[in-house]
């Protein structure tokens, strides 16, 4: 079954690149429609954070291991959004008192939960592209716990 997941995971990883390189200022198309030509030139640009993810990770980030990544993605052309819903499980390799993850600070968090509880908005930042969530208790080191949360893009 894992042969069968490399070409979605290539293809969705392409169109995420895709998505997430487009040049802020774009020519409009010659022709009547360049509604989706402007809606491009409108965009923010990308972080420096966002540009250099996957690379050296933070300290923070190295106390945890990833156990599972369920995500799911809805795109509707028609609007030009973007609808994700990710949840994380993770153990702790050592004590844990922040959670560090890379996510497009254009991306707007909508919902942020930790193993089942809502994490307030005064417990999470997101200025740079990189996800701080503030935990209101550590968590010890062997502790299995799942991060879920919904972002949204909209043109």
């Amino acid at each position: 079954m894992l042969h069968r997941l490399k070409p979605l995971t290539f293809c969705l990883a392409l169109a995420l690149t895709a998505c997430a390189s487009t040049p802020r200022h774009v020519v409009p198309a010659a022709g009547p429609d360049t509604s989706a030509a402007n809606a491009l030139s409108e965009q923010p640009e990308l972080t420096a954070q966002t540009r250099s993810s996957g690379g050296v990770m933070p300290v923070e980030q190295t106390r945890m291991h990833f156990d599972h990544a369920d995500l799911h993605f809805i795109v509707d052309p028609a609007r030009q959004s973007l609808d994700a819903r990710a949840a994380l499980t993770f153990t702790a390799k050592s004590q844990l008192d922040t959670l560090l993850l890379d996510l497009d600070r254009n991306l707007t968090i909508m919902s942020i939960m930790l193993d089942g509880h809502p994490v307030a908005d005064s417990q999470w930042s997101n200025p740079d592209g990189r996800l701080s969530i503030h935990l209101a208790e550590p968590l010890a080191a062997g502790t299995l716990s799942r991060c879920a949360g919904r972002c949204r893009v909209r043109a």
